[in-house]
């Protein structure tokens, strides 16, 4: 059996005219592409890896990319 789960990571309201090219949050996600991969639909991210083969990684770059989202809505209140 192969099992894919699709969990969702982030839903905000993004602060008003952020497009896609500009959001901090994707751009972190794209500049580590040996942890994400970007699909053709360019809102699905992937993950490279297993989660368990760099556990440290990926925590630290979840938290890095809700800390960027975190900042942009903050900055366009």
């Amino acid at each position: 059996m192969h099992t894919i789960l699709n969990l969702q990571l982030l839903c905000v309201n993004c602060p008003a005219k952020m497009t896609i090219q500009q959001c901090p949050a994707f751009n972190y996600i794209l500049s580590k592409p040996e942890l994400f991969n970007q699909s053709v639909n360019e809102h699905l991210i992937t993950m490279a890896k297993p989660f368990d083969e760099e556990p440290e990684k990926y925590t630290e770059a979840f938290l890095n990319i809700f800390t960027e989202c975190k900042q942009c809505q903050n900055q366009g209140r």
